[in-house]
């Protein structure tokens, strides 16, 4: 989320220039002249209006049209971003990861389900998740209300598009087949019934060993499923240096 608050930042001061330009530019040749002011306002108001304010990510071309010469960059900075969401929202122990997996075992509405979902969100305060963000975005949603974080993601234009994307589609069914998998099914029925260790005769000792064996099969299987810590780093460090390129950029040697 820092790298989305700077991202919003960039785009807003350059698409301000951008459409406010034409008129200093004219006003140097032939003094103010109230028509192109009120011009540039109308175009920056319908601008706001269309592309939201604060810019919402992803944008659409009818947005990237409005912003005229500076319409190239946004394009490059919305996919880089949409990019960021697609590499961080999904990876192992995320509270986007939590609640799909959830989901894919049918107890995300369930009490102890919402209660998981609703901690690990209310610690990920700067999610890398636009549908994480959306919930702590909505008080009812913080609150433990299950139909308002619905709404919420679901009016939210950068957590409908994270959704909807294939890579996340793709993952999110990768889950669904991972959860359900046989073997998993037993393992998980299998230690929420199991005996404390110490209750344990030699044999059944051997059998829960066994178990948690299985178990570290379905966890490599599930996060098979998600992006990696490195997938994520490397689309931040690329978003990051577009929106400060000369941060990014090498240094010179010392001589």
């Amino acid at each position: 989320m820092p790298h989305m608050r700077a991202a919003l930042t960039t785009s807003v001061l350059l698409v301000s220039m951008l459409l406010f330009s034409g008129c200093g530019a004219s006003s140097q040749k032939a003094g103010p002249d109230a028509s192109q002011t009120q011009a540039a306002i109308a175009q920056r108001v319908d601008f706001k209006k269309r592309c939201g304010d604060p810019i919402r990510f992803p944008i659409s071309d009818e947005c990237a049209q409005l912003a005229g010469n500076a319409g190239p960059q946004l394009r490059r900075q919305s996919d880089l971003t949409v990019a960021m969401w697609r590499a961080c929202a999904m990876i192992p122990s995320s509270a986007e990861t939590i609640r799909q997996e959830a989901i894919a075992r049918g107890d995300a509405k369930t009490e102890v389900g919402q209660k998981m979902i609703g901690e690990m969100e209310r610690t990920e305060q700067h999610s890398d998740s636009p549908c994480v963000a959306a919930d702590l975005r909505d008080l009812d949603c913080v609150a433990g209300n299950i139909d308002a974080c619905d709404t919420a993601r679901n009016g939210d234009p950068a957590c409908s598009a994270w959704l909807n994307d294939n890579d996340t589609q793709e993952r999110i069914h990768c889950l669904e087949r991972a959860e359900h998998d046989p073997e998993c099914i037993a393992t998980r029925q299998a230690e929420s019934s199991a005996q404390p260790a110490a209750a344990l005769d030699a044999g059944a000792a051997n059998a829960l060993s066994d178990t948690k064996a299985e178990a570290d099969d379905c966890l490599r299987m599930q996060n098979a499923c998600l992006h990696t810590f490195d997938e994520c780093g490397n689309a931040k460090d690329a978003l990051a240096a577009f929106l400060n390129p000369q941060k990014s950029a090498p240094q010179p040697k010392a001589q």
